[in-house]
């Protein structure tokens, strides 16, 4: 996503956004233990650690991003098994009724066993590896857009 939010001939601020990302994410507790431990989780939450602080981590790394550039997010709805598919064209931080970009990335990291299912977009998900390993199809679909 912070690629896809510069332009093409801007590829060193790209990385350079990329680096404090990397940074700030290596510092930050992106999970942590549910009171009761993994034995709650297992049973009771849907996933042996909380991914809440995940949640909040993306909403503020996230929140000024304008894609420039084409891009992809799978994921999966618990609820029906269905693969939604999110680009540059239907995820933003807006409210013109598209879905937030941090609540599909916050989605695509919820690891199916490891973390609960993200309750965001109206529904509950999970990575889009719950139904493909690597999605090939979009990216080859898009390279033909």
């Amino acid at each position: 996503m912070l690629l896809a939010n510069h332009p093409k001939g801007s590829e060193d601020q790209a990385a350079n956004s990329m680096e404090t990302f990397w940074r700030a994410m290596s510092k930050a507790q992106l999970y942590k233990n549910w009171v009761g431990g993994i034995t709650r989780g297992l049973f009771f939450e849907g996933g042996l650690y909380n991914s809440a602080p995940m949640q909040s981590f993306l909403k503020d790394q996230f929140e000024d991003i304008t894609l420039k550039r084409m891009m992809d997010i799978g994921i999966v709805d618990v609820k029906d098994g269905s693969y939604k598919d999110f680009n540059e064209k239907n995820v933003t931080e807006s409210s013109n009724g598209n879905a937030k970009l941090s609540d599909a990335l916050y989605a695509s990291m919820s690891f199916a066993g490891f973390f609960p299912p993200a309750e965001v977009l109206g529904s509950y998900y999970f990575d889009g590896s719950a139904v493909w390993d690597i999605d090939i199809f979009s990216a080859v679909n898009r390279c033909k857009e």
